[in-house]
């Protein structure tokens, strides 16, 4: 086992927490912590009750899926973003082949933020259902913070120089909840849709709590291998990145 390398990704992990925005107070904790993926399970739930959807708990499961998944990718394109405009982006890039104790260490902030949310958000589930069991956690939290990392890594690398860098995150989580059918079930989408759609990373697991049915993220292979090819497009395109600054290439400030 490489220690050095679990080493530095350990503190670059300290260092990229305290860039955390979520981290910087009570209120912002409060705020992108717990109220705003509340409201926007609430927001699903909602609309699920506004268009007849007869069950609304398989809503609000499938709506932390994708909220976890979100909170996490979001958090590490953040600190990309961060660490982009003050210079020590560039200078790890640049120094480093491929510096994966760098890009460990922001997924560990990423990952833990991720599942501080989804904690709060499956045990006011589990309290409002009075049912008490680690299923939720085990099933949905930890797998859907992973994933998002993963995710992350592929939004942060292929945004790092362009004048928005969450132009991939954004346009994704916008898409999602449509794409995965977290609020409506594929069933019921139109035919010439729902079977491209069964393709998108996500979508299985999603339409598997929208029927009441335990997904097995281990068996879902295709969604693990997705969101790997993801995030080694995301680092080839940060590596590139790096190759054209060590040519002489001045990117523009964010």
């Amino acid at each position: 086992m490489n220690f050095s390398l679990l080493r530095s990704a350990w503190i670059t992990a300290k260092v990229a927490a305290r860039s955390t925005g979520a981290f910087a107070n009570t209120r912002t904790f409060l705020v992108g912590i717990v109220l705003t993926p509340l409201l926007g399970v609430a927001f699903n739930v909602l609309l699920g009750q506004g268009i007849g959807a007869p069950e609304l708990m398989p809503i609000a499961w499938a709506s932390l899926v994708l909220g976890v998944f979100g909170m996490s990718a979001s958090t590490l394109n953040g600190i990309v973003v961060h660490d982009r405009m003050i210079g020590v982006f560039d200078e790890v890039i640049t120094r480093n082949r491929i510096p994966f104790h760098y890009w460990l260490g922001i997924s560990l902030p990423s990952v833990g933020t991720a599942l501080v949310t989804g904690s709060i958000l499956s045990a006011t589930f589990l309290l409002i259902t009075g049912q008490f069991s680690y299923h939720p956690f085990a099933y949905l939290v930890v797998p859907s913070a992973i994933l998002g990392a993963l995710f992350g890594v592929f939004s942060a690398g292929m945004g790092v120089d362009k004048d928005n860098p969450y132009t991939y995150l954004n346009w994704s989580l916008t898409f999602l909840p449509l794409t995965s059918g977290a609020v409506v079930p594929l069933a019921l989408y139109p035919t010439w849709i729902a079977p491209v759609l069964q393709w998108v990373p996500l979508t299985a697991v999603v339409q598997a709590w929208r029927e009441n049915t335990t997904p097995d993220w281990a068996g879902h292979a295709f969604t693990w291998a997705s969101f790997l090819i993801l995030a080694i497009i995301g680092l080839s395109a940060a590596q590139r990145y790096g190759r054209r600054i060590r040519a002489g290439y001045s990117p523009h400030m964010l």
